[in-house]
């Protein structure tokens, strides 16, 4: 039996958002060290390769209604601005 045209469009919509990735980092190949490099030295550069530090640039996106993300991911007008304030302090 065929679809009605609005639960095919949802669909397809429902499809696109599940396809998208949403705060996450990009794929990283594993980073190869020159075998002069110590052991502990590469661990640490490891270890601390992904940390935030001063001057790290960050990018943020407030869902609002009409978003296509799930209902707990969008923030009230009022929490919304709170984050934006804070971003500019």
């Amino acid at each position: 039996m065929p679809r009605a045209p609005k639960a095919a469009s949802q669909a397809a919509t429902e499809s696109e958002a599940s396809n998208l990735r949403y705060c996450c980092q990009p794929v990283q190949h594993p980073r190869q060290f020159d075998p002069a490099v110590d052991v502990l030295r590469s661990r640490a550069i490891l270890a601390g390769g992904k940390k935030w530090v001063n001057g790290t640039q960050l990018t943020f996106c407030c869902y609002k209604a009409g978003d296509a993300v799930p209902n707990a991911w969008k923030g009230k007008a009022t929490d919304i601005e709170e984050v934006r304030q804070a971003f500019e302090t």
